[in-house]
């Protein structure tokens, strides 16, 4: 990928590529119906540390998504219990569920469960790689200038 002829396009495109399956594999996992419930879902796991939840005005703001679509994917996602409602916030905010287990059975889960886990850091590595060669690059490239 860094010997590439159109370099830039090259890992742009690896990067988007990395991003998406990651994304994928969450959808998957998670049993999710949507590319917006997984969005929705990773935005509310981001927030679920150190922001201490996340509202829904503030979900469908920063996604874009309409108010009452994003009321309809709260709602399902809190029937599902992907996410939970802390309880005495207002506006009320949502954190991820992280007891959710997916629907598998007993034996798979564990082993379902890290091998999502290695996907997803071999391929938050790799991308952390991709653009750290092209910081690399464009350094070495403009130091002559």
């Amino acid at each position: 990928m860094k010997n590439g002829k159109n370099n830039d396009n090259t890992i742009a495109v690896e990067i988007a590529d990395l991003i998406f399956d990651n994304i994928d594999s969450v959808k998957t996992h998670l049993n999710l119906d949507s590319y917006d419930t997984t969005a929705v879902v990773m935005r509310i796991t981001a927030a679920s540390d150190g922001e201490g939840g996340v509202s829904e005005a503030k979900l469908a703001q920063q996604l874009n998504i309409t108010r009452p679509t994003m009321n309809r994917i709260i709602r399902r996602l809190l029937d599902t219990h992907h996410i939970l409602a802390i309880s005495d916030t207002s506006p009320k905010k949502y954190v991820f569920n992280f007891d959710y287990e997916p629907a598998q059975s007993k034996s798979d889960s564990k082993r379902a469960k890290l091998n999502f886990q290695r996907s997803v850091i071999d391929r938050c590595v790799a991308a952390l790689l991709a653009v750290f060669w092209s910081f690399e690059r464009y350094q070495f490239d403009n130091e002559d200038e």
